[in-house]
């Protein structure tokens, strides 16, 4: 999109944050209400950022020292034991003998390396703070925890007295049923207290048995509310397919459920089947990630379709909402909250072999949104006849919903109350005193 329509997304706190961080940045001295530092960023932590700014704090970025070498020492035997054993309990029956083998024989190798960096940069870490001027700081704002630096990082940090603020990254724990057994990557494993945009997020945190159980609901930020007032022409809008279909290649993960292939094979069948033969026109936006050298094939197959036009430019969704007149997407991702942020009629694609929902999140999707589930007899042909109705049939549709989809909104993707950087900025602050 252009600078202009880019700026039109733009709220105050946008501006407050990107020039109060480059004065504070510029200008070392402390402020007199004291001074918070910045790790990882995300719209919420920007919001918070520019909440604390105006109320006169100082606010960096946290510049870590670059990581050293692992420390070259033998990993206690016992440890590694222990995961051994866990991992048989929840690897049997999963593969054939010789690539469970194989993949213990990884993850054992891959625990050790990590443990041993962790332990470096915990050491590193413990020399560097008492001259890195954040000592005496009233806590770290931060997105996602990367890596077993980040994790060091915590610890020292924690040994130090300094808060760690933990800031929700997306919604998709709350409504995934993949998502949710990570129980060991998720916001509370990495805070002294998290901000999370919904209660369902809170009540995950609290409960997790893992990390800390303060774990307080502010609400998704401005920008996810931003999506419903910037827009274009009514006559100019059309039905987009947001897909999530995200290739492994040589990632080498099986988080999916589904190999590559047939990742494909399910993307052809919709373009072919289903969006090809609808009697108007749709806009094809594929995931912006790329694990082969070569295009991906379902490219060319939407390409071929009288009445598909790919969206190449890779753009933010929060850019395009106002060109949609509906949306079809499809597992439990964070662009599931995108979408349903935007205002715009939704229909969601659930598959249980690939980013299914929980049986909560599928029980109030059913009475709030158009959903359709893949594994149902005659799948492709109902969702071709549904979404061959008139625009005007799928509004009316999807206003009788509304009052289910404001109870499905507030549970399991954002508070229904404006405000979420000042709400954790007065909780942050409150904290302090």
């Amino acid at each position: 999109p252009s600078l202009l329509y880019r700026l039109r997304h733009l709220r105050q706190e946008a501006y407050v944050f990107k020039l109060g961080i480059a004065f504070w940045e510029k200008f070392r001295n402390r402020s007199g209400r004291g001074q918070f530092f910045v790790l990882r960023e995300n719209e919420l932590v920007r919001e918070t950022v520019a909440a604390l700014l105006m109320r006169g704090y100082a606010v960096r970025r946290l510049a870590l020292p670059k990581e050293g070498e692992a420390v070259d020492e033998d990993v206690d035997p016992g440890l590694s034991e222990k995961l051994r054993v866990a991992l048989e309990t929840r690897m049997e029956g999963l593969f054939s003998p010789s690539a469970h083998r194989a993949l213990m024989t990884i993850a054992i190798e891959r625990f050790e390396q990590n443990l041993k960096r962790y332990r470096a940069c915990l050491a590193r870490l413990t020399d560097w703070l008492p001259r890195s001027g954040i000592q005496g700081s009233k806590g770290i704002l931060t997105n996602m925890i990367l890596g077993p630096d980040h994790v060091a990082l915590h610890r020292a940090l924690r040994s130090n007295g300094i808060p760690v603020y933990g800031f929700q990254h997306g919604v998709t724990t709350e409504i995934s049923t993949r998502q949710s057994r990570n129980v060991f990557i998720q916001e509370d494993t990495w805070s002294d207290c998290v901000y999370a945009f919904n209660d369902s997020m809170t009540a995950y945190c609290r409960h997790s048995g893992i990390g800390t159980d303060k774990c307080v609901t502010v609400g998704a930020p401005k920008v996810y509310r931003r999506l419903k007032t910037v827009s274009s022409s009514a006559d100019d809008r059309k039905l987009w397919y947001i897909s999530t279909t995200i290739y492994q290649g040589n990632a080498a993960r099986l988080h999916r459920g589904l190999a590559d292939p047939e990742q494909f094979r399910r993307e052809a069948d919709l373009l072919q089947s289903v969006f090809g033969r609808l009697p108007h026109d749709v806009i094809y936006k594929p995931y912006p990630a790329f694990r082969y050298v070569d295009e991906d094939p379902a490219l060319e197959i939407a390409e071929q379709q009288r009445n598909i036009e790919v969206y190449r430019q890779g753009f933010d969704f929060r850019y395009l909402a106002g060109a949609a007149r509906a949306l079809v997407t499809a597992g439990a991702t964070s662009t599931v909250s995108w979408c349903l942020m935007s205002g715009l009629p939704m229909v969601f694609l659930d598959d249980p072999d690939c980013m299914p929902l929980t049986p909560d999140a599928r029980s109030a999707f059913e009475e709030s949104v158009f959903l359709f589930d893949r594994s149902d007899d005659g799948f492709l042909d109902d969702l071709r006849q549904f979404l061959a109705q008139p625009h005007e049939t799928l509004q009316s549709l999807w206003k009788e919903k509304a009052a289910a989809r404001r109870r499905m909104i507030a549970q399991f993707i954002s508070d229904p109350a404006p405000g979420a950087g000042a709400r954790a900025a007065d909780h942050i602050l409150a904290m302090e005193t």
